[in-house]
């Protein structure tokens, strides 16, 4: 038996061209420049994305791909969370 518990948190997707999502997390890593935003702005390069400019800080690229509508968001209402008794 399973028991519904609700929904998780509703947030905001990002979607590419191709209707791939792509994730906060990743986004982040690209605006706050941390470890991984090699990887990152590789994914996002294997999706399409334009590159970003020489001089351009991750925010400002982030912000670009956004406004640009390369990336369009898409209001998730959450997803039902279930338990299991054991």
């Amino acid at each position: 038996m399973r028991c519904n518990r609700g929904l998780s948190g509703a947030r905001t997707l990002w979607l590419g061209p191709s209707g791939a999502c792509v994730g906060d997390r990743l986004l982040s890593k690209i605006r706050l420049e941390e470890t991984g935003e090699r990887y990152a702005l590789g994914r996002l390069a294997a999706l399409g994305a334009p590159k970003p400019s020489p001089h351009e800080a991750g925010t400002a690229y982030v912000r670009r791909l956004k406004e640009t509508g390369w990336l369009r968001p898409v209001r998730h209402p959450g997803n039902l969370a279930f338990s299991w008794p054991l």
